[in-house]
């Protein structure tokens, strides 16, 4: 899954293993390792997702980002699908491509938009006009 860089070594690294997480849960999930497999990924990948959250958010203050409060909006909607998905799985309910669709498509959506006006803004910081 191709994903955009930021240039900020520390989201970068847990962007790439965000991604490396989603891509072990559906490979888990394609070769039929079964249920417990799939949840046990899933629930690290939420895990993972939760922290890098915290992780970011922390960043975005230390940096000042005026769009801070807008990016915590966006996590915390990620972080309410993710345990709806969670139910389901939790209820014995396979995770269905839809969710694998949704998981990947928001992370590269938010990562080429909402994270990419963080890099943005250190770079307008950085150098004044």
């Amino acid at each position: 899954m191709a994903y955009p860089l930021l240039g900020i070594q520390e989201i970068d690294e847990q962007h790439k293993a965000l991604v490396e997480n989603l891509q072990q849960l559906q490979a888990w999930r394609s070769k039929g390792h079964g249920y417990s497999a799939a949840l046990n990924a899933f629930l690290s990948l939420g895990q993972y997702v939760q922290s890098h959250f915290r992780d970011e958010e922390a960043f975005m203050e230390r940096h000042d980002f005026p769009e801070l409060e807008e990016h915590k909006i966006h996590h915390q909607q990620l972080v309410t699908k993710l345990q709806t998905i969670e139910q389901h799985v939790m209820s014995g309910d396979d995770i269905t491509d839809e969710m694998m669709a949704l998981l990947s498509q928001w992370l590269i959506e938010h990562i080429g938009g909402d994270d990419m006006k963080i890099a943005t803004y250190l770079r307008s910081v950085a150098s004044p006009a």
